[in-house]
């Protein structure tokens, strides 16, 4: 609501509002309360100032917390601070804000271009049109100053609009000395993730890389250790050193190691071992031959005695189904038999003595097998060994040169570590560098602070100050930590009173910047007279927004009437009644 369609407001308010000038009023916001909490009816209009005032307990407060719901959109307005998004309660817990006796409650906010309703218990929301807004902080839901830091200083940012650019962030990175490729990555990582989530995830970063640090170096990580950080084997002379050339002399004293070892001259307990070694095989390979004449008697004699007993057959005797007389079955034939029975016994006898001679000659020839079996086995365990031992008498190495060879490669591997460690150590160093700053840019505290408190500056010159001066308060800003001061205090150590006054003051500065229609003001009566004065003396000299203020007040008599001062309308609660000042029955 813009200065030209309200009209101008006299810049002074004393709590005897007589002193103050008339002025015309074209635009209205209209309130209409039922049965919430303490409120049971009340009809009030913005216009634009509307001033609350009564006895505790009458209902003041529920006008303010209803009229909040319905401009935020927050059918439980009740928040902690330090919890900006989370209401205190659930809907099903909410029963609580319809007043006792009635079945449901109802607020309805409307300007002259739109309006909203809300009912309880069930938590409806009805919009017409453009309907009046506010955000929490103007509706005094929420209070910045009791804010988290962090939570602070987001809500700033977005209210300033102040969150760093693309091109700051280039900036930043550039003044320190980062490549321009890492700022650019830093950049798109905000732009996809957003701040915390690329400050979070920088952070892991830097613990991963000290993390490659401690490996190579096989210490703690320390930021002054690293930067100093030397391997035990460090020699000076390792400056400078290319660190493929020492892989090759690595290589080459593993080689030469290899080659003493291979021409090393065996002493005489080997030389005995190696000798048994090569015996035991000559031995071996004798049993097999020694067993070899009987493997081949045996199998020669099995064989012999499976032809006799193939040799043998018995022919099949039947008798003739005509002459009862002998028959002999022979392949196809059938003929008179042409051997007695006798003879078929004879051989008989002689096939079952060649069966058992055949099954004698088979266990022979599998002992025997088994034998030679066992002998071949043992012989290839000691196969090679007299070629090993042939080897070994060919040596002529020394155990001397042996040595020489073993302690130059330790030598050269302990300088290979070395610097390979302190190459390591050293770039994992220069990684942690690098993001220690982009760490330090991302921060809270980093540059979305450092662009904040710029944008601070302006707020409190262009929003506060002026502010300040209309009610006659002492200078109230946020410093560049995002901490309230009041007259140069911070707002924990304030009195109550100071800290409803600078409360007040960033609610209206917030309210303009943030696009909200009304403020609202609970507990004015804390104020004593003079600070009164210059509350209203401030709201009179604004001309963009309406407000709604609560006050505690001994009886009707002491209530100021805006309405006679021409800047809006007073209103008295009694019994969860709101009327008029000075008039008997609520027309509503």
């Amino acid at each position: 609501m813009g200065a030209e369609q309200r009209g101008a407001r006299n810049s002074t308010c004393m709590v005897q509002c007589e002193k103050l000038g008339s002025k015309t009023i074209e635009e209205i916001m209209d309130i209409l309360v039922r049965g919430f909490r303490g409120a049971e009816r009340a009809h009030i209009r913005l216009n634009p100032i509307a001033l609350i005032g009564g006895k505790n307990f009458h209902g003041k407060s529920s006008i303010c917390q209803a009229v909040a719901a319905a401009l935020t959109g927050a059918t439980i307005p009740f928040f902690r601070s330090t919890k900006p998004d989370r209401a205190l309660f659930t809907k099903t817990e909410a029963k609580a804000l319809v007043r006792g006796g009635m079945d449901k409650a109802t607020v309805v906010v409307t300007s002259d271009e739109g309006r909203t309703t809300v009912e309880w218990p069930s938590h409806d929301v009805k919009t017409e049109g453009k309907p009046p807004a506010s955000s929490k902080v103007a509706a005094g839901l929420i209070n910045p100053a009791e804010m988290e830091d962090i939570d602070r200083q987001k809500f700033l940012s977005a209210l300033l609009e102040c969150e760093p650019t693309y091109e700051d962030v280039i900036t930043a990175g550039k003044d320190a000395n980062l490549h321009r490729d890492r700022c650019e990555e830093i950049s798109n990582l905000i732009m996809t993730q957003g701040w915390d989530a690329a400050y979070r995830i920088e952070k892991e970063k830097g613990a991963k890389l000290k993390g490659r640090w401690e490996a190579a170096s096989g210490t703690d990580f320390g930021l002054k250790k690293a930067e100093a950080f030397l391997p035990a084997d460090w020699t000076e002379d390792l400056k400078g050193v290319n660190i493929a050339e020492l892989d090759e002399h690595v290589a080459t004293a593993r080689q030469n190691v290899e080659n003493a070892v291979g021409t090393l001259a065996v002493d005489t307990a080997d030389l005995q071992r190696l000798v048994a070694e090569s015996n035991a095989e000559k031995q071996a390979c004798l049993a097999v031959d020694q067993n070899k004449p009987d493997m081949e008697a045996a199998t020669t004699a099995y064989r012999n005695a499976r032809a006799t007993v193939d040799a043998i057959h018995i022919p099949v005797i039947l008798s003739c189904p005509h002459c009862k007389g002998p028959l002999q079955v022979g392949g196809k034939e059938v003929k008179a038999a042409a051997v007695t029975q006798a003879q078929i016994d004879e051989m008989q006898g002689r096939k079952t003595a060649a069966e058992k001679l055949l099954t004698e000659a088979g266990l022979k020839a599998d002992i025997a097998g088994q034998k030679d079996k066992e002998l071949r086995e043992a012989a290839r365990q000691h196969q090679g060994a007299s070629l090993r031992y042939d080897a070994a008498k060919k040596r002529s190495g020394s155990q001397e040169g042996l040595d020489i060879a073993r302690d130059l490669l330790a030598s050269l591997e302990r300088r290979q570590k070395a610097l390979r460690s302190k190459a390591e150590a050293d770039l994992a160093y220069r990684a942690i560098v690098d993001q220690v700053k982009v760490v330090e840019i991302l921060a809270p505290d980093g540059l979305r602070r450092q662009k904040l408190a710029k944008a601070l500056a302006a707020f409190n010159d262009k929003q506060l100050a002026p502010l300040c001066v209309d009610a006659g308060y002492p200078t109230i800003l946020l410093n560049d930590s995002l901490d309230l001061l009041y007259g140069g205090r911070p707002y924990y150590l304030l009195s109550e009173s100071e800290k409803w006054r600078a409360r007040a003051v960033l609610q209206i500065a917030v309210a303009k910047l943030d696009g909200s229609e009304a403020v609202i003001l609970d507990g004015a009566d804390i104020l004593d007279p003079d600070g009164r004065n210059g509350l209203f003396e401030m709201l009179a000299a604004d001309e963009t927004l309406y407000y709604a203020i609560a006050m505690t007040l001994p009886k009707e008599s002491s209530m100021p009437d805006l309405k006679k001062a021409g800047i809006g309308n007073s209103y008295w609660m009694e019994d969860g009644a709101c009327r008029p000042l000075n008039q008997t029955n609520d027309p509503a």
